[in-house]
């Protein structure tokens, strides 16, 4: 394939051959060129990579000289020799025998969705990356990563271009300050659940989804059941899954390819994405884990951090501390820096203490200068990391530590769940996260931190007490199992899922909305009666009666909102004041669906504008009555209205008391402008009241 890619600010024509060659244009590139053709039209495949497929890679040359019969190596996988060669300098020269016998399905090299779980570190993103290749390379259609957190998101593309861009294969990122434009040069988008979702809205729309991608890779699944983004990470299979089981093109297929931490009901997500389930206990670095109750130590020191770090320092190990707030963090480093001043020195090499003040001076440089703790730990090997440093500082003290310049991190919980910087020894101080417990998924992924695949051959978490009742907790946590996955799709994040459905096709009848639209859901498959086959049919028999009503409910909400349009309404148990989901006057449960069977559904202008902003129907309505209020008088006595209107709609309960604090001392005419918007005494005095 002849593609163009910017080298150095310029733009460069190049030949991707079927070996996976990058060759200049030129006459090298032409003969390439000319014999790729002649082979693949002896092979029979098409030259017009929209229209045909290389199903058995294996068949074909140069893959079928390479391959050999060592199903650990990546070339048997039909990996190019260029993409092997950025493997084996990032470390990896074979596979481990778990990830051969996960790639051995014959169906998921086909095609067919996968479930893969397995312990942190266990090498699940490389089988994603094996498949995507096949899809890339071999099928000509696009991939689609979606991940949890920026961090991971700008981690994930660097790697990807580092190791894809060998082959041709572009890798975008699109996340934060993106355009969310997935262009069309770009063969893999990196993106978060956020962007991913207003992403497939788009392709939906375009009807360019099942066209163009061949493969979904989501990371961190298990995240379904997290309590504020998991819904809408369901939100996001549910519409893929729709559109595949729509679309004529299905038989080619949508995989999707899910990488979860073990969960105790695994099997309900391969039965919700009818994929296949590869569960793998095995890590590649062994993990121990223990508790140190609190000993007596120095005053400084009450619980015994300073011993636990000073003998990995001694090694030259590095070390992972999270502790409970971001203000533990900062101590730990100074009191780690002031009592190892002398030992975290000893044996460091000139190189290393050159990188550590080159390191000082670029975080001078940084917006924020460079902060006089950093100053004082950064020369031991030592930093804190939490949400309080820049994103430019946490890219510098990151980097850093992967290099081997810093050897001790304190952090806090969230860099557990974010950037992938792996120890020889994490250091859990506290029980805490925050004001909350620490809860096992949290726990594991902390723990999993320990283990540097390639330099450790073990890993060590060492949770730390500081009663017996806090000891006996901790052990509690080690054994701890992960809760059941749970669907988080109830309520208005329901309503969410109804309205853009319609919006984007995929549901067109009352028909389609309890039939197809309800099997679609994870719910269906935990309420479903034990031993019931799943169908795509249309109606709702089969499906649980409790998930009916919701669903009937939810339509009659966004009916009332005025943001979906339902032909013979009237059979849809009208209603003639506001309606709130919920409410007693929602459309009957026990209403016949036989007479509804034809009933339409479509989204009003309304509805779609909610779809596009990519808000939820209760911001954006939110959103749309005070622009209804700002068209009937907009106050320009100061910027207050204007700031108003343009701040995100976001969900924060603010302290009443000390917001009436602040509306005391506004000046009349800012007074007049929060009356305008409805924040009037009488709302100020009801809600504090109310708290």
């Amino acid at each position: 394939m002849w593609r163009s890619r910017m080298v150095d600010g310029e733009q460069e024509v190049v030949y991707v051959t079927l070996g996976g060659d990058v060759l200049k244009k030129g006459g090298r590139a032409f003969r390439a060129a000319t014999a790729d053709q002649k082979y693949l039209k002896a092979q029979g495949i098409s030259s017009r990579p929209a229209n045909s497929s290389i199903e058995v890679p294996e068949e074909i040359e140069p893959y079928a000289s390479r391959c050999g019969e060592d199903a650990l190596e990546l070339a048997y996988w039909c990996v190019p020799e260029s993409v092997e060669a950025c493997y084996r300098d990032a470390g990896i020269r074979r596979l481990r025998q778990w990830q051969a016998d996960c790639l051995s399905s014959p169906e998921v090299l086909s095609g067919k969705s996968l479930i893969y779980v397995a312990p942190t570190s266990a090498g699940k993103s490389l089988v994603s990356e094996v498949l995507m290749l096949r899809q890339l390379l071999f099928r000509g259609r696009r991939a689609l990563v979606i991940l949890p957190y920026v961090s991971i998101c700008e981690e994930r593309v660097s790697q990807l271009r580092g190791s894809f861009g060998a082959c041709g294969l572009r890798v975008e990122g699109l996340y934060s300050s993106s355009d969310g434009k997935w262009h069309t040069g770009a063969d893999v988008a990196v993106c978060t659940i956020e962007k991913a979702s207003a992403l497939l809205n788009r392709l939906l729309e375009d009807d360019s989804l099942l066209r163009d991608v061949g493969v979904v890779v989501v990371d961190e699944m298990h995240l379904l059941g997290e309590e504020h983004r998991g819904y809408l990470l369901e939100l996001i299979l549910i519409k893929a899954r729709l559109s595949a089981n729509m679309s004529a093109a299905s038989a080619q297929g949508l995989q999707i390819i899910g990488l979860s931490a073990t969960i105790p009901n695994v099997q309900l997500l391969a039965d919700w994405l009818d994929a296949k389930l590869y569960v793998c206990h095995e890590r590649p670095v062994p993990l121990t884990m223990s508790v140190a109750s609190k000993k007596a130590q120095t005053p400084r020191d009450p619980d015994g951090l300073v011993p636990l770090v000073e003998e990995c320092a001694r090694a030259g190990q590095s070390v992972l501390i999270f502790c409970a707030t971001k203000d533990w963090c900062e101590k730990a480093a100074t009191l780690l820096a002031e009592e190892l001043w002398e030992k975290c020195r000893e044996g460091v090499m000139d190189e290393v203490r050159a990188s550590r003040i080159r390191l000082l001076e670029e975080l001078k440089q940084a917006p924020a200068g460079l902060c006089p703790i950093l100053a004082n730990t950064v020369p031991s090997g030592l930093a804190y990391h939490h949400a309080g440093l820049t994103v430019e500082e946490r890219h510098l003290l990151e980097a850093a530590y992967r290099k081997g310049v810093l050897c001790c991190l304190c952090a806090t919980s969230t860099l557990a769940a974010g950037v992938n910087l792996p120890a020889r020894r994490v250091i859990i101080r506290s029980l805490k996260v925050g004001a909350e417990a620490l809860d096992a998924t949290r726990f594991r992924q902390m723990a999993g931190r320990a283990g540097r695949v390639g330099l450790d051959t073990k890993g060590e978490c060492i949770l730390m007490t500081r009663s017996a009742k806090d000891t006996e907790e901790a052990h509690a946590l080690l054994s701890a199992q992960l809760q059941p996955l749970k669907s988080s799709l109830t309520s208005q994040r329901l309503v969410r899922a109804v309205l853009e459905t319609v919006a984007l096709g995929l549901v067109r009848s009352v028909e389609d909305l309890e039939g197809r639209f309800a099997r679609s859901l994870l719910r269906f498959f935990e309420e479903k009666p034990a031993g019931s086959e799943e169908t795509w049919c249309c109606g709702p028999e089969d499906v649980p009666e409790s998930l009916l009503k919701d669903i009937r409910e939810a339509l009659a909400y966004l009916k009332a909102q005025k943001l979906v349009r339902v032909d013979e309404a009237k059979e849809m148990g009208d209603s003639d004041g506001p309606l709130h989901f919920g409410s007693p006057q929602g459309a009957s449960p026990s209403a016949s669906p036989s007479k509804k069977s034809n009933v339409a559904l479509m989204a009003t202008p309304l509805g779609d504008g909610v779809v596009h902003s990519a808000l939820r129907p209760t911001e954006a309505l939110s959103v749309f009555e005070d622009l209804q209020r700002a068209r009937q008088g907009l106050c320009l006595d100061s910027d207050l209205h204007l700031i108003f209107l343009v701040t995100p709609a976001a969900s924060i309960e603010p302290d009443w008391s000390r917001y009436i604090t602040y509306y005391e001392k506004l000046q009349p005419r800012d007074r007049a402008v929060a009356n305008a918007v409805g924040v009037s005494p009488d709302f100020l005095l009801k809600q504090v009241t109310a708290h």
